[in-house]
């Protein structure tokens, strides 16, 4: 039986409704026609030209990202810049680009469900009034965090704090999640695992004895690819494919202690 767009958009909206995104975002379908029959999809964190180029050669015709292409209303379309030139690329390869965001930052099983069962955390809770999730776990010291972080999520993390700290409740981000530090003194949290930490917020995490894991944007969020696509296997008679893991920044093999 064939897998229309607006078919697949059911089913994400089964696995992440799209009203649990955040009012700023723009997840849902950017480029496409409801109508259009799939030939199979294509998962990836970023909509890049070099993914519609993979996506066209797995002979796919829909890509499935989890930042969208499109935030803000479009003026222009300018094939000099970025957006420009990914659009021109979809359009002229008669593809299609569907995003999910914050749906699935907030969504059982989704971005922040998938980095807590890479990291090993069970019995995980929602971060009250955030996006994440929280959890207890057997007494540690914060060094054996950064080596699990760094293996499970194949990053270099930076970190912030003692190492000798004993950590016992963690809480955990997806992506940019540096907002998690200002609540960790009231989620009595001795562990935050994010990305994008700012300056400021490091400084703070540092005062308060908070020990923070900046493992990456690309590295904290990737996990959920293989989860969302074995539940598309589950629902659609089509090809899913999943991007290679290529994160966008090198690292230097020296590593500061």
């Amino acid at each position: 039986m064939s897998c229309r767009t607006k078919d697949l958009l059911n089913i994400l909206e089964r696995l992440a409704p799209f009203a649990l995104q955040e009012e700023w975002d723009n997840s849902g379908l950017m480029v496409g026609d409801q109508n259009k029959i799939l030939t199979g999809l294509y998962l990836d964190l970023d909509l890049t030209q070099e993914t519609v180029r993979l996506a066209k050669e797995s002979g796919v015709n829909t890509i499935l990202t989890h930042h969208p292409l499109l935030f803000s209303p479009l003026r222009q379309v300018d094939t000099e810049q970025q957006t420009g030139r990914i659009l021109r690329d979809l359009l002229q390869k008669d593809m299609q680009s569907i995003a999910m965001h914050t749906n699935l930052d907030h969504a059982k099983g989704g971005v922040n469900d998938a980095l807590a069962a890479r990291l090993g955390l069970t019995e995980v809770n929602p971060i009250p009034d955030g996006i994440g999730r929280m959890a207890d776990v057997p007494e540690e010291k914060a060094s054996v965090w950064i080596g699990r972080v760094a293996s499970s999520l194949r990053t270099q993390p930076k970190f912030v704090g003692d190492t000798n700290k004993p950590i016992r409740r963690v809480g955990i981000t997806g992506g940019a999640g540096g907002e998690l530090i200002e609540q960790a003194r009231d989620l009595q949290l001795d562990l935050v695992i994010t990305a994008e930490v700012k300056h400021h917020q490091a400084l703070a995490a540092k005062e308060a004895g908070l020990f923070v894991i900046d493992a990456g944007h690309y590295e904290t969020e990737y996990p959920v690819l293989g989860v969302l696509a074995a539940e598309l296997e589950a629902h659609v008679d089509i090809p899913v494919f999943v991007a290679p893991f290529v994160p966008p920044f090198t690292y230097t093999q020296e590593t500061r202690v």
